[in-house]
């Protein structure tokens, strides 16, 4: 096995053992009652010096879609597709050999591929079932939302072009979906690195509830009721575009489900942009995608009881991850505008007596807290 899918694994399953929870506990415990570090560094001051890095595009993830009242489609896929030529070719014919008895409508969107790869998705357009979209590159959120303004169909999937579906996991999520009558049915999937392929997320089997906590924070390997895109697309220009699942699509379903089945290989690709910008400024994306997650959820009037105040709790934590890397004045500029963000929109949500610490924190922009927090917080 190669050392750094054994290094991933490793690290993964450490993370899920009771002993890591307990010295993160212990740790946070001992320390608490001590460290404190107060920052002085005004809001608006701290908001331009992270412009000045990584500008806020103002993007909006509210749009109205057409969604067809009759749909011609038990299913619509989309598959971005951006200089993918070595896989996508193995990921189109994943979708179109599953055997199933719903009828799906491939949609492949060649984002201004500069490789092989309109060549290459040219060649399934024999296929009735299947359209193909050639555009200027705009982005994987500009080439998902293509799929998204008009739907055809009574559910909508997505594929990145470097993954696959596994044999029949359209046949196994619509058939939940429609038994169920769900909003959302999320399968178990693997994790493929350097084409070898391992069991990442497994679910029980079949699960029906309002919680939405189970699911992985992606729109792949699950099938959406195409109204709850109603009125919401992939905010364009940011990183962590993906954010709307947790925030806009998951509280807006009544009834989600997930199937032990396994029904998508997600491929670890090392290059790509997500796993490559932790040591990026392009990681401040993650602020502003967190503040307009925060606006947009309260502008659709979503649920804001106990899981919503969680899952801010959460996100917080996973943004001084994916920061910390950063030179230490955008973290702390950062800290300051998280403190702005939830001082604005999260005032009104009620927290756990262990989650009131990072409130606190936040409320008297004590960075020195926040940071204690963030690092022996178990999620």
């Amino acid at each position: 096995m190669n050392y750094k899918v054994f290094a991933i694994r490793f690290v993964r399953r450490l993370r899920q053992t009771s002993i890591y929870h307990l010295i993160k506990k212990v740790k946070f415990l001992l320390l608490s009652p001590f460290i404190t570090n107060r920052l002085s560094m005004d809001y608006e001051d701290a908001r331009n010096l992270l412009n000045s890095y990584r500008p806020n595009p103002n993007s909006s993830s509210i749009h109205e879609n057409i969604i067809a009242p009759e749909p011609l489609y038990d299913l619509t896929v989309v598959v971005p597709c951006y200089n993918v030529a070595p896989y996508v070719g193995d990921c189109v014919k994943s979708i179109l050999n599953q055997e199933t008895s719903y009828k799906y409508k491939v949609i492949l969107i060649d984002d201004g591929s500069i490789d092989d790869t309109r060549k290459i998705i040219d060649c399934f357009s024999g296929n009735r079932d299947v359209t193909i979209i050639h555009q200027q590159n705009n982005g994987l959120s500009n080439a998902r939302n293509q799929g998204i303004y008009h739907i055809e169909s009574k559910y909508i999937t997505f594929v990145d072009a470097d993954d696959c579906l596994v044999p029949e996991a359209i046949q196994k999520l619509l058939e939940t979906a429609y038994a169920e009558n769900a909003d959302i049915v999320e399968g178990s999937h693997y994790r493929m690195y350097n084409e070898k392929v391992v069991p990442s997320v497994k679910h029980d089997s079949v699960v029906v509830n309002d919680n939405y906590e189970d699911f992985i924070g992606m729109p792949w390997g699950k099938v959406f009721r195409s109204t709850l895109f109603q009125n919401v697309i992939f905010p364009e220009k940011l990183l962590f575009e993906d954010s709307i699942c947790s925030f806009l699509l998951y509280p807006a379903a009544s009834k989600n489900v997930t199937i032990s089945e396994y029904v998508y290989v997600y491929r670890i690709v090392s290059n790509s942009i997500t796993h490559s910008s932790g040591k990026k400024v392009q990681s401040i994306d993650t602020i502003w995608i967190t503040e307009l997650m925060l606006k947009e959820h309260e502008e659709l009037k979503l649920d804001r009881g106990e899981k919503y105040s969680s899952l801010c709790i959460k996100q917080i934590v996973l943004n001084y991850y994916r920061m910390k890397k950063l030179p230490k004045e955008i973290q702390r500029a950062a800290f300051i505008v998280t403190c702005e963000i939830f001082g604005k929109y999260c005032q009104s949500l009620n927290f756990t007596l262990e989650e009131d610490y990072l409130v606190r924190s936040l409320k008297e922009l004590d960075y020195g807290k926040y940071k204690l927090f963030c690092e022996t917080r178990c999620n």
